[in-house]
């Protein structure tokens, strides 16, 4: 069982290399990179792989692979880290709302093969799975949204990089406290000492400190937005997703927004002594609303941010907890093109921007505004268009997205 991945692997490249030697090579086209999404279907939820070109960001359809979960129609997701890949980039993740379950998929030679599949609950309560946070391979924690009254969860597990098997940490699952809904985005930071959690319903951040030998999580604090210094968004803001610094590994960069506001903010925050959140200087607001999603250029430089009923992207300059600065914004059409007019508000459209992803060398942004993917090269915070990619079995409850 140890050696049966490695075995999967050795036999598709033999069985690859022979087919293709009967043939003529074309030119190299470097599509060496990979994007990942999720339908979130409730027929089956899937993970569609596109293949990336590493020196023009451009993607390709490759592969669609069966999570072996069953995802969850007719809704916009809310949840950042839907999808998320290992270090490695072996190994994708991927949460499957319609069934309470986590998908560990290994990825052999651009064919996702689902490898464990794991309940996300310990007490069959019906939740909803929709942010996962991995730390080195090693350590899984997944968010549990809260419905029907029950409250939002966590839950842990062991990973084992070799088999694939998920193991349930003991005693690890627990509710979040002071909600009966929500839930949005949870990750690791500070050197995986700390659990860093938002919760859109009841308008906190939760900081949980991870016991580095059991793998259980404690609270150790949390913020209110009422508590935040300089909120401007009116009409009940609340806090989405976040992005981690890459340099100060205990600093977040947070959305704050509201459905029915038209604009938005970003507050950083840093974690002092790996027990309390301490919030930073909030930006100034600026004129788009729910901007929920949120990624780094990898460079600690920039912010860059999806909004759905916006349906724009945004960027901000960084400096650890200082004032963030607003850059620039480009707005998409239902037709996935770059358009003139950003929309400000909710117009009740099925059309948005989900989830933003980054590439490792900081060049290149990918966003998910189904049913099209968006590639974006990015340069000192502008925008400028590449591709936009149609994919039918891709719409407005599709969730999740991933580069390498």
């Amino acid at each position: 069982m140890i050696r049966l991945v490695h075995v999967f692997r050795i036999i598709f490249i033999l069985f690859f290399c022979l087919s293709m030697s009967c043939k003529k090579q074309p030119e190299p086209t470097l599509y060496l990179g990979r994007v990942f999404t999720s339908t979130n279907r409730a027929t089956g939820n899937q993970i569609i792989t596109f293949a990336r070109n590493l020196n023009t960001g451009q993607i390709g359809y490759l592969a669609t692979n069966t999570t072996k979960g069953i995802g969850y129609d007719n809704t916009v997701d809310d949840g950042g880290n839907a999808v998320i890949l290992s270090p490695d980039n072996q190994w994708v993740f991927a949460v499957n709302k319609g069934d309470t379950s986590l998908s560990a998929m290994v990825d052999i030679g651009g064919i996702l093969v689902a490898y464990t599949k794991i309940n996300t609950t310990t007490n069959n309560t019906k939740a909803y799975p929709i942010s996962i946070a991995n730390f080195k391979n090693q350590l899984i924690y997944v968010l549990n949204e809260g419905i029907n009254g029950v409250a939002p969860s966590i839950i842990g597990f062991f990973f084992n990089n070799l088999t694939g098997k998920l193991t349930p940490i003991a005693s690890s699952f627990q509710y979040l406290g002071g909600s009966t809904a929500g839930g949005f985005q949870i990750d690791f930071l500070n050197n995986g000492a700390n659990l860093l959690i938002t919760n859109n319903e009841n308008d906190k951040i939760y900081l949980y400190a991870v016991n580095a030998l059991s793998g259980l999580a404690t609270i150790e604090d949390s913020l209110s937005i009422t508590n935040v210094s300089g909120v401007l968004v009116p009409n009940n803001p609340t806090f989405f997703g976040f992005s981690l610094s890459k340099s100060i590994n205990t600093v977040a960069y947070i959305s704050i927004a509201s459905d029915n506001a038209s604009n938005s903010q970003i507050l950083p925050i840093n974690i002092a002594d790996g027990k309390k959140i301490v919030a930073g200087t909030i930006s100034d607001v600026i004129p788009i609303s729910d901007l929920c999603w949120l990624a780094d250029d990898n460079n600690d430089q920039y912010v860059y941010g999806a909004s759905y009923y916006g349906r724009s992207l945004v960027s901000f300059k960084i400096n650890g907890t200082e004032k963030p600065v607003f850059i620039s914004s480009v707005a998409i059409g239902t037709n996935g093109q770059p358009v003139s007019t950003i929309s400000t508000k909710n117009d009740n459209t099925s059309f948005g921007l989900l989830d933003v992803a980054i590439s490792p060398d900081a060049k290149f942004l990918y966003n998910l505004a189904s049913p099209y993917i968006l590639v974006f090269s990015i340069n000192n915070g502008t925008f400028n268009f590449i591709q936009s990619i149609y994919t039918s079995n891709l719409d407005s409850a599709s969730m999740g997205l991933s580069v390498y």
